[in-house]
């Protein structure tokens, strides 16, 4: 399945999505669960994206560009606070609070941005500055009484992901006798062939510190996920569509580069996101659909396919805006 398949389901999904949030007290609730199909989807697309595109900072402007775009519409179609406001009405053209998901896609290819740009730079004060954000931004949350807790769900979940990554993709590299890599330091350089040999000791203890520098030094390049912390708190402070843990779940699958790890990436965020207790129908029928858009994704076959790029952009405000132009006119 080619990533225009992918979009195409994924717009489907959404419209049906909006048209049962729109048509509310006229459509039955089971429209808003087929919804549930979008949003893994467009994650999965996102992280891809930034990973491959030719220029980063050009998909980042889209994205902006777009988001501001989208939000009148948003507004007026999907925001429960300005629904039903007229063009006239300040409230409409509130561009901070409630924001539409081209928002969350920017802060999360803006967290990419961050990450990628600056972790093999000395950006050592960067990433202090951006623990100390997130850390002075849940003590708010704390002392402010808000309850609250997705920014800690958040961090746990990025660390999680930090941690795997580390685990299972930054194997240190070691070079053995024949100047050849291995993944394995006991083979590689200061390792022995054979017990017998009286430097043993020495030369076991040699790649068993060049393991841990090794490491240590995959850890602290690791560390560059703190930059993407503003871009978190951000989205949270925006209220962003599908929150600030939309957000975390883009990035991490960014950092997952190989599929096995960021499929299981993508089915941890589906977890999180629609498991929730006490389980009812509705909850059930969320969560299943979510599990088809993974099923759907796992089709991926790498390819690109027809490129309407700018349709798949210009279709988000467009179908906001003739869906509040239906139920104006005929309810």
């Amino acid at each position: 399945m080619t990533v225009f398949w992918l979009k195409l389901i994924a717009i489907i999904s959404m419209t049906i999505d909006h048209t049962g949030a729109v048509f509310s007290d006229y459509t039955p609730f089971v429209l808003r669960n087929i919804g549930r199909m979008a949003f893994p989807i467009y994650a999965f697309l996102i992280a891809q994206g930034a990973r491959y595109t030719k220029n980063i900072e050009k998909f980042m402007l889209r994205l902006f560009l777009f988001a501001l775009i989208s939000q009148v519409p948003y507004n007026l179609a999907l925001n429960r606070s300005t629904f039903g406001n007229s063009l006239f009405d300040r409230s409409t053209y509130d561009f901070l609070n409630n924001t539409n998901i081209f928002y969350t896609l920017f802060l999360a290819v803006s967290a990419i941005f961050a990450y990628s740009k600056l972790k093999h730079t000395e950006s050592t004060a960067l990433k202090l500055m951006s623990l100390l954000l997130g850390m002075a931004y849940m003590y708010f949350v704390n002392v402010t009484n808000i309850q609250d807790t997705r920014i800690i769900y958040a961090a746990a979940y990025m660390i999680f992901c930090a941690v795997s990554v580390t685990a299972f993709m930054s194997k240190p590299k070691f070079m053995n006798k024949s100047g050849v890599e291995s993944d394995n330091p006991l083979t590689g350089e200061g390792a022995l062939d054979s017990p017998e040999n009286p430097e043993f000791p020495d030369k076991l203890n040699g790649g068993f510190i060049d393991t841990i520098n090794k490491i240590t030094s995959s850890l602290l390049e690791d560390s560059a996920i703190l930059l993407a912390i503003p871009s978190i708190i951000l989205a949270d402070i925006l209220g962003v569509d599908f929150g600030m843990f939309a957000v975390v779940w883009i990035f991490a699958m960014y950092l997952c580069k190989k599929s096995p790890y960021m499929n299981i990436a993508m089915l941890v965020g589906i977890l999180y996101r629609f498991v929730n207790l006490p389980f009812t129908t509705s909850r059930i029928l969320s969560l299943i659909f979510a599990l088809i858009s993974f099923s759907v994704v796992l089709l991926y076959n790498g390819k690109q396919g027809p490129k309407l790029k700018w349709l798949f952009y210009v279709y988000y405000p467009l179908h906001l805006v003739v869906l509040v132009i239906i139920f104006r006119i005929y309810f």
